[in-house]
C-alpha cells in the first residue's frame, strides 16, 4: 500500500494500493496490474477493484475508498496483455468500526376494488439498516378535511434491497453518454456526462461531476471538445499511459465517416487539447444506419490501450481495430474485420485463457443471428467465427463476466426474448444455459454487472424503461439467476431511462448506479441500500360524499424512521350503483278485478356502506304484497319486495316499481307489465234436463 503502510483505517478513508513489479533485479515499466479482492477464488469482473498500467516510475497505483469490514487485496501483473505473469503477497485491511445505520423511508399507496368497496394498501420501505418500520398507517382523505378513513398497523417487515434515488447537479438538457472514473485522483468515483442542449445534434459538451463519497456530487469543469460529430458515445481509460483517466468519444458525421476524439485527463477533472482521428470511412451508400459503440483493451501487447469499434455505418461494416500510439492517438490495424457484418455492440475479455484480449459482437439486423467471437493473436489481428447459439433482432446489450465462478469468462446478451446467458468453455467457445433466455418483465437496456446484494456473486442490472424500473438478475454463482424487479418509478418520463453505470458512489462497499434519462438535465443516483418493507391493508373503504377523494397513506414513524406520507390516489365517493333483479316483471294474463300470485324483486347493496332507502313505490295496477326492505339496508346485504297485479281494466297494462335511495344510480326502476282480461260468462246461466233413461243420451242444449 502506498504512503504510510496501514492495516486499519476508519470508514470513508481513501486507500492507495501500490504495486512494483521486478523481473530478476530490474523493475518492469510496461504492462498492466490488476488490483484484486484476494478473498475471491478468481480475479475477474467484480473482483477486480481496479487496473493500472505500470509507468516510468516503475509502479502501478489504484486509489479508492473501501467499505466497512475486513478486506484482503492482491496485485496481479499482466505482462503486456499476455496473461498473468506474477502475483503479489496478500495485504489485509480492516475498515471500521462500521458506521451506524442511517435510516430513511418512503411510503406508497395502492388500491383495489371499486366505488363503495375499495381496498387500500400502504407500503413503507425502510432503507439503511436491519430495523423494520413499525407502527400504524392512517389513510387520509386530503380532499375532504383530511378525514381519517381508516387506520391499520404495519405487518412484519420483509428484507430486501432497493434504490435510494436522488439527482446530481444539472448539466445539459439532452444527455448522450456517461462514464464513471476517478478524474481528480481522490479515490472517489466521479461522473463524466456527455450532453447537448439541442434536440438533434451538437454542439456537445462534457461536464465532470466530482463525487463526494456519500452519493452526492459537486459540479466540476465543462469542456466542449472540438471534433465531436453526431450520435456520440464515450468510454474511459488511460489512453496516453500517464496514469490519469482520459475519455474517448466515438461520433459519426451521419453519412459515411466515424471519428474518435480522445480527451487526455490532467488528473484534476480538466482535460488537455482533444485529439481527433478518423475511424472508418464507408463512403456514400444507402440503407439503415447502425449507431456505434467501442471497447478498449491492449490487443497487440505493447502496454497501450487499443480500441475495437463497431457501428456508425450504414447496413454493415464489421469491426475497426485501432491500435493505441500511447499518446491518445490511434492507428488502424488494417482493413475492417468481417466487413459485411452488421455489428452494433462489442465487449472484451480473454475467452480462451491465453492471456490475450478477445472480443465478442452480436449482429444487429439479423434475426436468429449468432454473435461472433474474435480471438486475439496478440499482434492486433484476430481469428473469428460465430458461436453456436442465436439471438433475436436488435440486441441491446452484451456483457462479459464470470457468472459461474470457474475463472472462465461468460457472456450475457439482452434481446427481445429476455437475457441470454452463455457459459465459457475456456477455449473461446460458449454453451448457452438451459434457462436462456431468462424471462424479464420487458426488454432490458444497458446491462451492467455488480455484486448488488453483497454476497460475493456476480449480479446483472438492466433498465426496464417500459415499466420504469431497474431489474436485477441476482446471480446464484452457478450461472443461474433470479429476476427481481426493484424500486418502481426510477424516472418520471415513460421510456426515458437509457443508460446506467455502476460504481460505489457512497463508499459503503456495494455498487450503486448512475442513470441517464432522455431530455432530463440531471443524472439519477440510485444508491443500493438494504431495505425492510412493511405493509398495511384496509378493506371496505367507501367515502360517503360524492366526488373525487384524493387519499394518501400517512406513516407516523418510529424510533428509527421518520414520518412520511405517500402520494395520493383518487377514489370515487358516494355509494356505487345498487343492483335490482330482475330488471323487469311480466305477469301475463289476469282477469279484471282479480289479483295475481306475487312475484319478487331483489334489491342488492353492492357497497360496504349502509344504503338509505327513502321509498319503494309501485304504480299502475300493481301493489306491494310483502317487503323486507326497511329504511336502511346494510352493506353487502339484499332485501326483497313482492309485487302483485290486479287489473282494473282489460288490455295491456304497465307500471313501474321505483326505489329511491342514496345510491349513485337512484332512482332504480323496474318496468312492470300484465294484461287484463274480462272474466268468462255463460248464457243461459243454467240448463235443466228432463228425465232420461240410464244409458241413453238426451237432446243437446246450447250454452253461450
Amino acid at each position: 500500500m502506498g504512503g504510510s503502510p496501514v492495516t486499519s483505517v476508519p470508514p470513508g478513508t481513501a486507500v492507495l494500493l501500490t504495486s512494483q513489479v521486478i523481473a530478476g533485479s530490474a523493475p518492469v515499466t510496461a504492462g498492466q496490474v490488476n488490483f484484486c479482492d484476494a478473498s475471491a477464488p478468481h480475479c475477474t469482473d467484480i473482483h477486480i477493484l481496479g487496473s493500472s498500467a505500470l509507468n516510468s516510475s516503475e509502479t502501478a497505483t489504484f486509489e479508492f475508498v473501501p467499505g466497512a469490514g475486513a478486506h484482503s487485496y492482491q496485485a496481479q501483473f499482466v505482462e503486456d496483455g499476455f496473461g498473468l505473469a506474477s502475483a503479489s503477497t496478500i495485504a489485509s485491511l480492516n475498515v471500521g468500526p462500521p458506521p451506524s445505520p442511517v435510516y430513511s423511508d418512503t411510503a406508497a399507496i395502492t388500491l383495489n376494488g371499486s366505488q363503495g368497496d375499495y381496498s387500500l394498501t400502504a407500503t413503507v420501505a425502510g432503507y439503511g439498516g436491519p430495523a423494520s418500520p413499525t407502527g400504524s398507517i392512517s389513510f387520509i382523505d386530503t380532499s375532504f378535511g383530511n378525514e381519517v378513513l381508516a387506520t391499520a398497523s404495519l405487518g412484519a417487515g420483509a428484507a430486501g434491497n432497493g434504490w435510494l434515488i436522488s439527482q446530481t447537479p444539472p448539466t445539459g438538457s439532452n444527455p448522450s453518454s456517461e462514464v464513471t472514473e476517478d478524474f481528480n485522483g481522490d479515490g472517489i468515483p466521479d461522473l463524466a456526462i456527455l450532453w447537448s442542449n439541442s434536440g438533434y445534434g451538437g454542439p456537445y459538451s462534457i461536464t465532470i461531476l466530482f463525487g463526494k463519497g456519500d452519493g452526492t456530487f459537486t459540479t466540476g469543469p465543462t469542456v466542449q471538445p472540438a471534433g465531436v460529430q453526431l450520435y456520440p458515445t464515450m468510454i474511459g481509460g488511460d489512453f496516453n499511459g500517464d496514469g490519469k483517466a482520459d475519455l474517448a468519444v466515438l461520433s459519426y458525421n451521419g453519412n459515411s465517416i466515424s471519428y474518435i476524439t480522445v480527451l487526455p485527463g490532467n488528473g484534476d477533472g480538466t482535460f488537455a487539447t482533444p485529439i481527433t482521428g478518423q475511424v472508418y470511412n464507408q463512403g456514400s451508400v444507402g440503407g439503415d444506419v447502425i449507431l456505434g459503440t467501442l471497447a478498449a483493451a491492449d490487443f497487440n501487447g505493447d502496454g497501450k490501450l487499443d480500441l475495437a469499434v463497431v457501428g456508425d455505418y450504414v447496413s454493415s461494416g464489421g469491426v475497426t481495430i485501432l491500435l493505441g500510439n500511447g499518446d491518445g492517438s490511434f492507428t488502424a490495424a488494417g482493413p475492417n474485420l468481417d466487413l459485411t457484418a452488421d455489428f452494433a455492440l462489442v465487449a472484451t475479455g480473454d475467452f480462451n485463457g491465453d492471456g490475450i484480449p478477445d472480443f465478442v459482437t452480436p449482429n444487429y439486423f439479423e434475426f436468429g443471428g449468432s454473435p461472433t467471437i474474435f480471438l486475439g493473436k496478440g499482434d492486433g489481428t484476430f481469428t473469428f467465427k460465430p458461436v453456436s447459439f442465436t439471438l433475436d433482432y436488435f440486441p441491446t446489450s452484451v456483457l462479459v463476466a464470470d457468472f459461474n465462478g470457474d475463472g472462465v469468462l461468460d457472456l450475457a446478451f439482452s434481446d427481445l426474448n429476455g437475457v441470454e446467458i452463455a457459459l465459457g468453455n475456456g477455449d473461446g467457445t460458449f454453451t448457452e444455459t438451459s434457462a436462456s433466455p431468462i424471462p424479464v418483465p420487458s426488454e432490458l437496456y444497458s446491462l451492467t454487472v455488480g455484486d448488488f446484494n453483497h454476497d460475493g456473486k456476480v449480479d446483472i442490472a438492466g433498465i426496464d424503461n417500459y415499466n420504469d424500473r431497474i431489474v436485477l438478475l441476482i446471480g446464484a454463482g452457478d450461472g443461474t439467476f433470479t429476476v427481481t424487479a426493484t424500486t418502481l418509478a426510477v424516472s418520471q418520463i415513460f421510456l426515458g431511462p437509457f443508460a446506467i453505470v455502476a460504481a460505489d458512489f457512497n463508499s459503503d462497499g456495494v455498487p450503486d448506479l448512475a442513470m441517464l434519462t432522455k431530455n432530463v438535465n440531471t443524472a439519477s443516483m440510485l444508491l443500493m441500500e438494504p431495505t425492510e418493507t412493511a405493509t398495511a391493508t384496509v378493506n371496505g373503504i367507501a367515502p360517503a360524499a360524492a366526488g373525487t377523494h384524493y387519499v394518501d397513506a400517512s406513516y407516523a414513524g418510529d424510533r428509527h424512521y421518520g414520518a412520511v406520507a405517500s402520494g395520493t390516489i383518487p377514489l370515487t365517493g358516494g355509494l356505487p350503483p345498487v343492483e335490482v333483479l330482475p330488471n323487469s316483471l311480466s305477469f301475463g294474463d289476469e282477469a279484471v278485478g282479480t289479483t295475481s300470485p306475487a312475484k319478487t324483486v331483489t334489491l342488492k347493496n353492492t357497497s360496504t356502506a349502509t344504503l338509505d332507502i327513502s321509498s319503494i313505490t309501485p304504480s299502475g295496477d300493481f301493489a306491494i304484497s310483502a317487503n323486507t326492505c326497511g329504511a336502511t339496508l346494510a352493506g353487502k346485504k339484499s332485501c326483497k319486495v313482492s309485487i302483485t297485479f290486479t287489473p282494473m281494466a282489460s288490455g295491456k297494462l304497465t307500471g313501474t316499481l321505483t326505489f329511491t335511495d342514496n345510491a349513485a344510480n337512484s332512482p332504480q326502476t323496474v318496468p312492470l307489465s300484465g294484461t287484463g282480461v274480462e272474466p268468462a260468462t255463460l248464457t243461459p246461466a243454467s240448463a235443466v234436463y228432463a228425465k232420461q233413461n240410464v244409458g241413453t243420451t238426451s237432446a243437446a242444449k246450447t250454452l253461450r
